[in-house]
């Protein structure tokens, strides 16, 4: 028998059976509840798995993904399809961070606009949307052992890397393989008597 909540979890990304959460959405407030709803559910009894693949979005919204994951001990991520700017920030918060094969991560400086406002608001709003870039740049390059400046200066364009590429940079851990399970545990060593 399943439980009452199964479908309704689903709906918000959840699959219990699997401690599975999915990110397959923009990065947004409603997307940052739901996933951090989802570790709620899922965190505390043991390891889980967020499966992304995302174009990205806001930063703050991505932040609080990031920090929510990085709360939960043992949090595996596995990169599908496009894993894009906050995505690929998001994806440094796994304790174990894995890509499929044909996977993609897209890594920039981010783009910010500053709506029209007085001169003040404005350049406060602009400093704001700088310290939120340097931190999400801060935590790509932290992963890739360059500092932000490096960073900066390397990434200033949006920069497609393939699965490889970004294990090659320190961005993922390893590509899996389609035809090999996956399992969250490790299987136990077998004792040799």
């Amino acid at each position: 028998t399943s439980h009452p909540l199964t479908s309704q979890l689903f709906d918000y990304g959840v699959h219990l059976a699997s401690r599975t959460l999915f990110l397959f959405e923009e990065i947004n407030r409603p997307t940052a509840a739901k996933v951090l709803m989802g570790l709620q559910v899922l965190g505390g009894d043991g390891p889980l798995t967020v499966k992304i693949s995302t174009r990205g979005g806001c930063r703050a919204a991505g932040l609080s993904i990031y920090d929510g994951m990085r709360a939960c001990p043992e949090v595996r991520a596995v990169g599908y399809g496009e894993v894009c700017s906050m995505g690929a920030v998001i994806l440094q918060a796994a304790a174990v961070r894995e890509l499929m094969p044909n996977a993609v991560v897209m890594v920039h400086p981010g783009y910010s606009s500053v709506a029209f406002d007085h001169d003040e608001n404005t350049q406060r709003t602009a400093e704001y949307a700088k310290r939120m870039r340097d931190r999400c740049c801060e935590i790509l390059a932290g992963k890739m052992g360059i500092t932000l400046k490096q960073f900066l200066r390397r990434f200033t364009w949006d920069t497609y890397l393939t699965a490889r590429q970004a294990v090659e940079l320190g961005l993922a851990d390893r590509v899996l393989d389609p035809h090999v399970p996956l399992s969250l545990v490790a299987a136990p060593a077998l004792k040799v008597c």
